[in-house]
C-alpha cells in the first residue's frame, strides 16, 4: 500500500472513532488537515459517499485534496483551518462566550450556504455541529467540514439531532439538518447548548420542556416513530421553558428565524434555502 507523503506536524486526536491531526505538504508547503479512518478491509470499508468527497466543491465546504490508502486505514487530506466554532464560542480559560449578531450572521449564512449546497445534491451531512465549522477570522470566511452519507439509516444521535432521528425515525429528510443548523444558531446566539444532555431521552426531554411532549394532534404520525412509547410517557415530561425567553438578547428577526428551524414537525421547518433569504439575513455577508 502506498504510504502518505504527508507530513504530520501535531499529536493525533480521536473524534468520534476517527483520528485527527495536522500534517504539512512536503511539495507544497501548505498545511493540511489528515483525517486516518481505520478499517479492516481496506478497499471494502472505503464508502462511496466518503470518495464522494472529491465531487463536492463549494466555498463553503472543506476541500478533499486527496486521500491515501495504508495498510488498514485511509488518510483523508483536506484543507486547513486553524479555528472551528466551538473554540470561538468555548475558549480555552473562559466559560461560553456570546457571538456579536455581525458575526453570528456571517458564519450562519455561510453554514447555511454549504448545507443549502449538500441539499440540492440530495445528500444528508452528519456532522452538523460547531467543532465542524471551520472558521479563518482573518478574512471571516466560514466552511462546513465535509461528513455527507448517503445511507441515512446510520445517523448519529447527539444532543442537537432532530427529534424524529432521536425518536428512532427510519425514514427523515433534509429537514433534520435544519433542527442542527438552529440548534447551533441558538448556541452562538446565547454561548451554551439550548438542548444540554448526554443521553438521547434526556435530550427528547428537554426538547419536550420547549415544545411539548407530541402527540398525533400536534404532529401527525409520530406514535408510530419506534422511540415514542419509550421517551413519550406523561411522568417523564419536565416543567416547560420558553425558548424567546432562552434568547432574550436575539432580535425579533433572529428569533423568528430559529423558531422556522426549531419546529417540532419536520416538514414545517424551513429550507436551507429559503433560511438564506429570511431578512435576518439579508445583509449578512455585507456586515
Amino acid at each position: 500500500m502506498e504510504e502518505t507523503h504527508y507530513k504530520r506536524i501535531s499529536d493525533i486526536t480521536p473524534v468520534d472513532g476517527m483520528l485527527f491531526s495536522k500534517g504539512i505538504d512536503p511539495i507544497t508547503g501548505k498545511t493540511v488537515t489528515i483525517k486516518t479512518v481505520l478499517i479492516e478491509d481496506t478497499l471494502e470499508g472505503l464508502s462511496s459517499s466518503i470518495l464522494g468527497d472529491f465531487s463536492l466543491q463549494h466555498k463553503n465546504i472543506v476541500s478533499l485534496i486527496d486521500v491515501q490508502i495504508k495498510d488498514k486505514g485511509v488518510d483523508f487530506i483536506y484543507e486547513h483551518m486553524d479555528l472551528n466554532l466551538k473554540k470561538l464560542i468555548y475558549p480555552p480559560t473562559e466559560s461560553g462566550q456570546i457571538i456579536k449578531p455581525r458575526l453570528l450572521k456571517k458564519i450562519l449564512y455561510q453554514v447555511l450556504s454549504g448545507v443549502s449546497y449538500y441539499h440540492s445534491n440530495n445528500i444528508f451531512h452528519l456532522e452538523i455541529k460547531p467543532r465542524n465549522v471551520l472558521i479563518d477570522m482573518g478574512t471571516e470566511e466560514v466552511k462546513l467540514g465535509q461528513g455527507h452519507m448517503h445511507n441515512k439509516s446510520k445517523a448519529i444521535k447527539r444532543w442537537s439531532s432532530a427529534p424524529e432521528i432521536l425518536l428512532g425515525s427510519p425514514n427523515y429528510s433534509a429537514s433534520a439538518n435544519i433542527w442542527s443548523v438552529g440548534c447551533m444558531f441558538v448556541e452562538m446566539a446565547i454561548g451554551k447548548p439550548i438542548f444540554n444532555a448526554d443521553k438521547e431521552f434526556d435530550t427528547l426531554s428537554d426538547i419536550f420542556s420547549f415544545f411539548g411532549m407530541p402527540n398525533e394532534e400536534t404532529w401527525p404520525g409520530v406514535t408510530a416513530l419506534p422511540q415514542y412509547a419509550s421517551a413519550c410517557k406523561p411522568h417523564s415530561e419536565k416543567a416547560r421553558k420558553n425558548l424567546a425567553e432562552s434568547v432574550s438578547g436575539m432580535d425579533p428577526d433572529g428569533f423568528r428565524l430559529v423558531s422556522k428551524m426549531l419546529c417540532m414537525i419536520p416538514t414545517a421547518r424551513i429550507s436551507a434555502q429559503d433560511a438564506l433569504n429570511d431578512p435576518y439575513l439579508k445583509d449578512a455577508m455585507n456586515a
